[in-house]
């Protein structure tokens, strides 16, 4: 359960997709894909994240699926249904085949930032090469698009990647959410590599 917080907006989308997901109840099917024993890694290509077929509204305003379970807070959400179309439909030219519509308390106000304006608001980047990852997951959208509620950004941490094979250097910029575990984190500090304090 250690990083439940951390995907649990996904998890509630994922069983509102799916009717396998009964309430109250939790089944865990284990699959022993990796072993200790094991000695080659095992390769996966993840060329897939542009071809998602179901899309979101978030009180009526469009946003790609994967996007919505980044910063957006799930205790946040009023309700959430699907709606399956018996043909496709188009939206910035691509197909989905279902909508997930997605309605947010009334007292929750999410204030919608981009990738461009959160690096333009927050630190002294310009025109550098960036990749952007939140809560560790690589992020893979438009820098103009307005997916992440600034208000539930913990912190922005930018590193030079200098020393890879490349003319120019890129910066990682990594973003941290409010999530409890993130805040539990952040607020302790360790002294002389063992004793353990923590921040009020």
């Amino acid at each position: 359960m250690k990083r439940a917080i951390v995907v649990n907006l996904t998890l509630f989308i994922l069983a509102s997709i799916n009717s396998f997901v009964v309430k109250g109840q939790e089944t865990a099917v284990e699959k022993r894909i990796y072993l200790e024993t094991d000695s080659v890694p095992k390769v996966i290509y993840n060329y897939n994240g542009r071809d998602n077929k179901l899309c979101a509204f978030i009180n009526n305003v469009y946003l790609p699926l994967e996007a919505v379970a980044y910063t957006i807070k799930s205790e946040s959400i009023e309700s959430v249904s699907v709606d399956k179309q018996k043909k496709t439909i188009q939206i910035d030219g691509v197909e989905y085949f279902g909508i997930i519509n997605i309605i947010l308390k009334p007292a929750y106000n999410p204030i919608w930032i981009s990738f461009n304006e959160l690096i333009a608001k927050y630190t002294n980047l310009k025109n550098e090469r960036m990749i952007l990852s939140i809560d560790g997951v690589l992020v893979n959208f438009s820098r103009d698009l307005k997916f992440m509620d600034e208000g539930n950004i913990m912190q922005v941490k930018v590193e030079q990647l200098d020393l890879l094979d490349s003319t120019d250097p890129i910066h990682a910029v990594k973003l941290l959410t409010r999530t409890k575990e993130n805040l539990e984190k952040a607020n302790r500090i360790y002294i002389r590599g063992n004793a353990v304090a923590k921040l009020d």
